[in-house]
């Protein structure tokens, strides 16, 4: 299945999304699968971004596609933690702000949407 993103965390874990909507996470000292997700119908993965994390908070794993939503995934288990639906369609890009507390999205319908990870894990808020 083709590979449609590729995004290294600031610890040196490469994340891998399929066009299938499946997600990887490879150490990439040994090049070994640390975990994955199977991916689901309908799904795909276009973009991902880590949200650094700090000596009080664990990195963030966030991915979008064309399914029309953001995943939070659990980078130890790769189950999703929290979605949320774009309202502009499919999401082609994703970026963060220079502070890391926000999320923008550049979505189908010419949109840019800005969601607040000033929560913490698991919180995906506009």
């Amino acid at each position: 299945v083709g590979i449609d993103a590729l995004a290294f965390s600031p610890s040196g874990t490469l994340a891998v999304g399929r066009e299938n909507g499946a997600m990887e996470l490879w150490d990439s000292k040994t090049w070994h699968l640390r975990c994955s997700s199977p991916g689901k119908n309908g799904r795909s993965v276009v973009s991902i971004i880590w949200v650094p994390g700090s000596d009080t908070t664990p990195e963030r794993l966030l991915s979008a596609g064309l399914h029309r939503e953001i995943t939070e995934w659990d980078v130890q288990t790769m189950e999703p933690i929290e979605t949320a639906t774009s309202g502009g369609g499919a999401i082609w890009s994703l970026t963060m702000s220079r502070d890391n507390s926000s999320l923008f999205c550049a979505c189908d319908d010419g949109s840019l949407r800005i969601l607040s990870l000033e929560g913490g894990v698991g919180s995906l808020m506009y």
